[in-house]
């Protein structure tokens, strides 16, 4: 038996289904993401820290998909967009793909309030 969710579109993962090496807790799981983010730039590993800490249970999505974007951008537009997402505190891959997609990474940034302001 398993729970289902009543909200649209809301995920219901049992962890304990996942074999060891893909739980997202792992050590070893975790930082085999942050090495193919920090391949993307600094910020891109900025922005795994900061999902790995906001987003415990399911971090493994959004940076699955960011690494996923290097199909249609390059390291550098990831790299930018992953910047300008912190800046704002974004935690969204929809948002951080929309970014690459609009070309809004070539915008100046205020560096006040968002990431940059609490670290």
């Amino acid at each position: 038996m398993h729970k289902l969710s009543n909200a649209k579109g809301e995920f219901m993962t049992n962890t304990s289904h996942y074999p060891p090496y893909k739980y997202p807790l792992s050590t070893e799981y975790r930082d085999n993401y942050q090495v193919k983010m920090k391949s993307l730039g600094l910020n891109a590993e900025k922005m795994f820290l900061y999902l790995v800490k906001n987003k415990p249970e399911c971090w493994n999505r959004t940076v699955s998909g960011i690494l996923s974007l290097r199909k249609k951008y390059s390291d550098k537009v990831i790299e930018l967009s992953c910047e300008r997402a912190l800046a704002f505190n974004i935690d969204k891959y929809s948002t951080i793909r929309n970014i690459c997609k609009s070309g809004a990474y070539r915008q100046p940034l205020n560096m006040t309030g968002g990431y940059y302001e609490q670290h």
